[in-house]
């Protein structure tokens, strides 16, 4: 029961944590379209976040996978 508790937990964590990356990526750059000319800004720190939001949500849900195959 333990180990199913855990899974759900490392599965639930991984999803959040790659929409969370998602969402931290996409507002960490901005552009604008001024008279057909394209100005962009990018947040350096906002992009290395996602990332590793990214890198720790893929690490949880693999960890999910393997914890729930080894059962």
């Amino acid at each position: 029961m333990m180990k199913k508790a855990f899974v759900l937990f490392l599965l639930i964590a991984g999803i959040v944590l790659v929409v969370l990356a998602v969402n931290t990526y996409q507002e960490s750059s901005a552009s604008l379209d001024v008279l057909g000319l394209k100005l962009s800004a990018h947040d350096q720190s906002g992009q290395q976040r996602a990332i590793l939001y990214f890198i720790f949500g893929l690490v949880s849900l693999a960890g999910s996978y393997l914890v729930w195959k080894k059962r």
